[in-house]
């Protein structure tokens, strides 16, 4: 059996697939009857001080807000991806979101009556009582989780953790991002003919998009993925935060969030009644979404993800000829030609916008995404995938369940135009690694930092090791060319015995040093390059204003978290299995 687990913001859903008994996942019900699971928890104080746990799901939920000696967690994953320094940054200058009152973002845990309870123990906490639920918590099989795409390395580190370490009997064998998962079960149903593919997850917590082509080679269909980025701060829960204002609602807000599911579940069905005697309507939330300008809002991250699929750049006049895959225009800007991507629009090149997520089934955010790309390209998980029900907020645990790995291989084409080649020279012999600017990587996920093959040193010979690290431009021209030392410790500098290239999701390049046990290595991450030169102004001034909050970051008391990130090659889009 396959286990797919969707921990949501909102809620947690479970789906399962027997390989041997053939047919579709199904969803598992829990033994209050839904599919759902809501993803709260709730501690009360103990008498002589500290925490213990009161409930879980719908019985922490009904339980209604906080008192003096009970705490209700709702949205933990938002607070559990705020690791991230990028996603810290951006909640700590935001109006709208504020970080609760127990919440301790650098040591990533809750404070609760002086007592400090990690996140990993409260996701654990909400995963095992979930599978308890639907009568999996002592079966063993494979487990399979969700992530957002802009999941960090911390997050997916305790995904591994709980199910490392938690006593469970599966284990984890993957941690996939979440539209990767809707597009690779919509893929297995042979839902996706030829042709170029956005998805669009507007989900409780936050906003995803993927770019990805199905394209037909040797007679068989491939699924090819460009790009993915999202918007962590972009979901239902700001929704509701905004209904509460223009209702003037003072009541519990879970309640208001499950009227809001009740209007957007039957959008021509009647209001609901909420506190107060408010009442609440689809036309409620529609305003709040033209208020917001939340499509413009997720158009803004559609455009980031066509952008990195396209890798736009200047070039300079008088240029040598251009390599394959490439072409420049008038204006100097240079682009990689991308089958079915070549009119450099977005609304031109995209075939199909896929929709799935909560919120896409408002009717005003359809109709926007018509208004954009046209009512024939816009197709919702319903009209996609037939043979599930509310496919809108099941895919993700369906297509964690489904289909078998080797049943299909996502490839992704590298989006950057750059050379990276590493020597290393130890007496006659030389050994070389080698980044190749538009080859296609075989991975099943969305892009991740490529990591060379890693070049071991001869330790025993008497010639000393030369290192040579080469970057160059799409035109030939040399970048960087170092020749590092080796890996400091606290009061030495030890030769390296392991090097390797990593170029991360952002455009930068690393050269990885290590020394030490096979088995237990260090690291010493070398930046070569911050901000590549090709990138056109905007991005330029993106990156650069990224690098500023990186450098305020590590000012602040976070850097042991801000180390993690920047020096760690298994960061964004890394899968487990």
């Amino acid at each position: 059996m396959i286990i797919g687990i969707d921990f949501g913001t909102t809620n947690t859903r479970i789906a399962a697939w027997e390989p041997e008994l053939g047919g579709l996942p199904a969803l598992k019900m829990f033994k209050s009857g839904m599919t759902t699971m809501p993803s709260v928890i709730s501690f009360r104080r103990k008498a002589r001080g500290g925490a213990e746990i009161e409930a879980i799901g719908e019985d922490a939920d009904g339980l209604g807000e906080s008192t003096a000696t009970r705490e209700v967690i709702r949205n933990i994953k938002r607070w559990a991806l705020a690791s991230d320094p990028f996603v810290r940054r951006v909640l700590e200058n935001s109006r709208s979101t504020r970080w609760p009152k127990y919440w301790n973002p650098g040591q990533r845990s809750i404070e609760l009556w002086g007592q400090s309870i990690a996140i990993s123990e409260i996701i654990m906490g909400i995963i095992n009582q979930a599978l308890k639920r639907v009568g999996l918590e002592n079966i063993s099989s494979e487990l399979r989780a969700a992530c957002p795409v802009h999941s960090d390395y911390l997050y997916r580190r305790d995904m591994v953790d709980i199910f490392s370490e938690g006593g469970f009997v599966s284990k984890l064998t993957g941690v996939t991002e979440e539209p990767l998962l809707f597009l690779a079960l919509a893929y297995s149903q042979g839902r996706l003919d030829e042709g170029s593919y956005l998805v669009y997850d507007f989900g409780g917590g936050s906003f995803d998009c993927a770019l990805a082509t199905v394209e037909r080679q040797h007679g068989v269909l491939n699924l090819i993925v460009y790009a993915a980025d999202g918007d962590p701060l972009l979901g239902g829960m700001d929704v509701d935060e905004m209904l509460k204002t223009k209702l003037a609602y003072d009541g519990p807000p879970h309640l208001l969030r499950l009227a809001k599911e009740a209007v957007c579940r039957n959008p021509s069905g009647p209001s609901q009644l909420l506190k107060g005697g408010i009442r609440l309507s689809i036309s409620d939330v529609e305003d709040v979404l033209r208020e917001g300008n939340f499509v413009g809002r997720t158009l803004d991250v559609m455009m980031s993800v066509y952008r990195q699929a396209k890798m736009m750049w200047k070039r300079p006049p008088d240029s040598p000829p251009l390599g394959e895959n490439l072409e420049v225009d008038s204006s100097g800007m240079v682009r990689r030609t991308i089958w079915k991507l070549r009119e450099h629009d977005l609304a031109s090149d995209i075939d199909k916008v896929l929709l799935f997520g909560g919120t896409t089934r408002i009717p005003y955010v359809v109709q926007e995404l018509e208004n954009i790309f046209g009512s024939k390209k816009v197709v919702t998980a319903s009209q996609l995938l037939t043979a599930f029900r509310e496919p809108e907020l099941t895919a993700v645990a369906l297509g964690a369940a489904y289909p078998p790995r080797e049943q299909y291989t996502p490839l992704y084409v590298s989006r950057l135009p750059c050379r990276v080649t590493l020597r290393v020279r130890q007496g006659s012999g030389e050994q070389k690694a080698e980044y190749v600017p538009f080859s296609r990587l075989p991975i099943s996920r969305p892009p991740r930092p490529w990591i060379s093959e890693t070049l071991a040193i001869a330790s025993s010979s008497s010639e000393s090791a030369k290192y040579e690290v080469t970057v160059e431009d799409p035109d030939g021209k040399v970048l960087r060319n170092i020749g590092p030392l080796g890996v400091r410790m606290p009061d030495l500098i030890v030769p390296a015995k392991w090097l390797r290239i990593v170029v991360d999701r952002f455009g930068r390049i690393w050269l990885d040093m290590m020394t030490g046990k096979e088995n237990d290595r260090w690291h010493e991450t070398v930046e070569l390059l911050e901000i590549p030169p090709w990138q056109t102004s905007a991005q330029r001034t993106a990156l650069e204003r990224t690098w500023k909050m990186v450098r305020e970051n590590k000012r602040a008391e976070h850097a042991r978290a801000m180390h993690i990130l920047t020096h760690n090659p298994y960061g964004w889009g890394v899968d487990v299995g």
